[in-house]
């Protein structure tokens, strides 16, 4: 007897990931941090953050943008003023 479980697991995840690439492709219209392409041009800015993520494109994201991101799909650089940026995070 065959099981779907491991089929119904990946499309899951898949439904998830395109739901997160939906929602950031939303803020990016919204949010000047978003237009900037360069981690190192990102961390520059106080307001922005560069989040990496292994599924879908990283990105740069406002820091409020970056503390609602899914923690298990993206690695943000920092999520306040106060921390200090990542060094070497290319991606």
């Amino acid at each position: 007897r065959a099981t779907h479980a491991p089929m119904a697991s990946t499309m899951k995840v898949t439904l998830a990931l395109a739901l997160v690439a939906m929602l950031a492709l939303a803020a990016a219209q919204e949010n000047p941090c978003n237009k900037i392409q360069d981690m190192k041009d990102c961390n520059a800015d106080k307001a922005c953050t560069w989040c990496r993520c292994e599924a879908i494109p990283s990105g740069c994201f406002s820091l409020a943008q970056a503390k609602k991101l899914p923690p298990g799909v993206y690695l943000c650089n920092r999520t306040s003023t106060d921390d200090v940026p990542l060094v070497g995070e290319a991606h």
